[in-house]
């Protein structure tokens, strides 16, 4: 498929061009960008992988695997300074917030020891790799494979109520489907519902907090913050989850909107 091998290759090049970015101006968006980049990617080889025989997914995947994973520690602590930023002065919770940048400044480190000659070499010559097998994948396979993708979805998003984990689960099928159709359609837009996409927003807003609120658990349990931070984190703590819970609320009034929502769905006995 001209088009899969077309944003394939568009895609290697912008996880190539954003690995290259100088250390000094790796931002919190770089981050962010690798990391959808690198689940594109994913989705692709997913794709790759069920159409085609003999393709080592899980070994050709794994340079970017390593990245993403580190990549992500790095963002989860981003998100926690933002959080604070949001509902603290710059001048409140110093011990904390020092305590945030020092492991932040740790898993950049270890990012940046990921980075150079060696990975350049492992993903240097993946799209020739690659090429062979994307020449194998055919639009009948293509779409078989999207069908099974939705039939996921549908299975999951009609069941009476959903617990965190499948609402997890929710939120990266319904990535994956979008990265999927957007690697073999250029016109992707027309196969993603408005609906499906503010559901999917939601849900990583939602995600967003339940992030933040596991790491304050975290901090929280560790006895190792003082008291008067942890009464000031346990305070902001309480106002993120009521914004979490408010972002269920409307996570439950979209699913059944959704195209892939039936009758005996969300919300229903």
């Amino acid at each position: 498929m001209k088009t899969l091998k077309k944003n394939l290759k568009s895609n290697l090049d912008t996880i190539d061009e954003l690995l290259k970015t100088p250390r000094g101006e790796f931002s919190k968006s770089t981050f962010h960008k690798l990391r959808v980049e690198i689940k594109k990617l994913n989705a692709i080889f997913n794709l790759i992988n069920f159409c085609t025989k003999d393709f080592k997914r899980k070994e050709t995947f794994r340079p970017f695997k390593e990245v993403f994973k580190q990549a992500g520690k790095v963002r989860e602590l981003q998100l926690e300074e933002d959080i604070l930023d949001q509902y603290f002065s710059t001048n409140s919770l110093f011990d904390y917030r020092k305590r945030i940048n020092n492991d932040l400044s740790k898993e950049k480190n270890s990012f940046f020891e990921l980075l150079g000659k060696e990975l350049d070499r492992k993903i240097a010559h993946k799209m020739d790799v690659l090429i062979p097998f994307v020449d194998q994948v055919g639009k009948k396979k293509a779409e078989a494979f999207i069908e099974k993708k939705k039939n996921v979805i549908e299975s999951l998003i009609s069941k009476n109520s959903l617990n965190t984990e499948e609402l997890h689960k929710l939120r990266k099928l319904l990535k994956t489907l979008m990265y999927s159709l957007a690697s073999i359609s250029l016109e992707n837009e027309e196969n993603i519902d408005s609906e499906e996409l503010e559901l999917t927003d939601l849900l990583g807003d939602w995600h967003d907090f339940d992030i933040a609120i596991n790491k304050f658990d975290k901090a929280l349990i560790s006895n190792e913050i003082e008291p008067n931070e942890a009464k000031e984190i346990e305070e902001v703590k309480i106002k993120i989850s009521l914004e979490r819970d408010l972002l269920l609320k409307k996570i439950e009034q979209s699913i059944p909107l959704s195209k892939f929502y039936h009758k005996t769905g969300f919300g229903n006995s």
